[in-house]
């Protein structure tokens, strides 16, 4: 008898409406980033992906699987928005996941409080975010949260190699090609996500802030690699950083809501944008 299929976990080109990107594509052209959340909204999935994107969100799945309520269940039966059984991405992916799950048992990471956990949910937590991120509405979600113990910890010194004190952790999976100089660094003090992650979870949870981020870095090598990059906790400074930067953008939506720019309709790679390819967005 064969398992049931089990549903979609993750959707090529899912997100949230009112994330990160959502936001940071306002600097960049208002009108595609409006288009952007009404698609999201309508859980219309990007078509305009490449295969490394397709292998990172099929991974994605496979570890929210291997971490969630049915990780029981066979991952054969995951079906993938767009892809089928065989699929180069969907086997590329795969194959790192197996090479996950052989290097790191399921409860490794500490306690799993929640897999894909949106904020803000259904919590009333509209001035704790306002006064965190300094824009609302604003959404996230979360690939993994965990809480890790004192005996915990000290495992992942051996496991993982990292030092990693005791307490609840929100955590990124993320795959690259290859490791790039001063990886750690750049996740540690210089992305945006590894900040805004850690100020909505605190945000939504007062009562049980985080004690910083992990990115769980996989390696699409020969033979798969691993790197886990303990953030540190949001200090004043980069709170700061991020409050005028989304205040910013507050702003810009203010001034030039909906507005196409026709300079970003090309991106310095030579792809189009597809919403002017598809004369969705056209000049006023």
């Amino acid at each position: 008898m064969t398992n049931p299929a089990l549903p979609i976990l993750h959707t090529i080109g899912g997100g949230s409406a009112h994330g990160l990107h959502h936001y940071m594509g306002w600097a960049q052209c208002p009108r595609k980033a409006v288009l952007d959340a009404e698609a999201a909204e309508a859980k219309v999935a990007n078509s305009a992906t490449n295969s490394a994107t397709n292998v990172g969100s099929i991974a994605h799945a496979y570890l929210e699987h291997y971490y969630g309520p049915t990780h029981g269940e066979s991952s054969h039966a995951l079906q993938f928005s767009g892809h089928v059984a065989g699929d180069p991405d969907v086997s590329e992916a795969e194959r790192l996941f197996r090479a996950y799950r052989k290097k790191f048992p399921r409860d490794e990471l500490g306690l799993v409080l929640g897999v894909e956990v949106e904020l803000p949910g259904e919590l009333p937590a509209k001035e704790r975010i306002l006064n965190s991120i300094g824009i609302y509405p604003f959404t996230c979600k979360i690939d993994l949260v965990t809480e890790i113990d004192a005996k915990q910890a000290a495992h992942l010194k051996t496991t993982r190699d990292s030092d990693i004190e005791p307490g609840i952790y929100v955590i990124d999976h993320k795959t690259a090609g290859r490791r790039m100089k001063n990886e750690p660094e750049k996740w540690m003090h210089h992305k945006l996500q590894m900040k805004t992650i850690q100020l909505m979870w605190n945000a939504c949870n007062p009562d049980r802030p985080c004690k910083g981020a992990l990115v769980n870095l996989i390696y699409r090598r020969k033979e798969v690699g691993f790197e886990t990059v303990v953030v540190p906790p949001v200090d004043s400074l980069a709170a700061r950083q991020v409050q005028v930067f989304f205040s910013g953008i507050a702003e810009l939506q203010r001034t030039l809501y909906d507005w196409p720019n026709f300079l970003a309709c090309y991106s310095s790679y030579g792809t189009v944008c597809r919403y002017y390819e598809t004369a969705q967005c056209r000049r006023l």
